[in-house]
């Protein structure tokens, strides 16, 4: 096809279209080669500090002590209610509390937010491995989510929540469980094909 004659303006380069086509296709072609190293260079640093990232942010250090090993522990210090069955429930809960806080690298804020972080730039398989391990962490938090509800209720039923005391241990309590319920969300949005689209309104 030849090209209709311009009625103004700089003349064509070329004389069809095709001849048109040809010279956009090297134009491009020679730019790629022109700049193949850097973008390679740019694609590699880009993969390396993906991998950096993914090796330090997805981990848990866990709970090493079980549930009546916890309530016993005395290596957390801090002030305790006069009275002594409230003092003793309190220092049960509490001391759940630092424990699971501790697993989540003392900062569950971060640490979710470095997951979400990491889970967005996953994919396939990878992906399916960080996967398995939330599972893992939400099974491992499980029993002692369970006795911080036991605990919790007990301490309700027994004394008031209006005071410093009952206002502490409702503030454990629920924070304990907006842990779970945030791994909750996110295996529930993998399950339902949604995960990235959570992990993004979160973000």
């Amino acid at each position: 096809m030849v090209f209709a004659k311009k009625k103004n303006g700089r003349p064509r380069d070329h004389g069809t279209a095709k001849e048109c086509r040809e010279a956009t296709r090297l134009r491009k072609a020679a730019w790629e080669a022109k700049n193949v190293d850097a973008r390679c260079a740019k694609r590699r640093a880009r993969a390396a500090g993906n991998s950096c990232f993914l090796a330090r942010s997805l981990s848990w250090f866990g709970i090493n002590c079980t549930v009546n090993e916890m309530f016993q522990d005395t290596c957390f210090t801090y002030p305790l209610p006069a009275d002594v069955r409230q003092a003793a429930l309190f220092q049960q809960i509490k001391n759940l509390y630092l424990h699971i806080i501790h697993a989540f690298d003392d900062a569950p804020a971060d640490w979710f937010s470095n997951t979400s972080q990491v889970l967005l730039r996953s994919r396939g398989a990878i992906l399916q491995d960080h996967i398995l391990f939330l599972q893992s962490v939400l099974r491992e938090l499980q029993p002692y989510c369970r006795a911080m509800d036991i605990t919790y209720d007990t301490f309700c039923i027994l004394f008031a929540k209006e005071d410093i005391w009952g206002r502490d241990a409702t503030h454990m309590a629920e924070s304990t469980h907006a842990l779970a319920s945030n791994l909750r969300t996110l295996l529930d949005a993998w399950d339902n094909g949604t995960l990235k689209q959570v992990l993004l309104l979160g973000s």
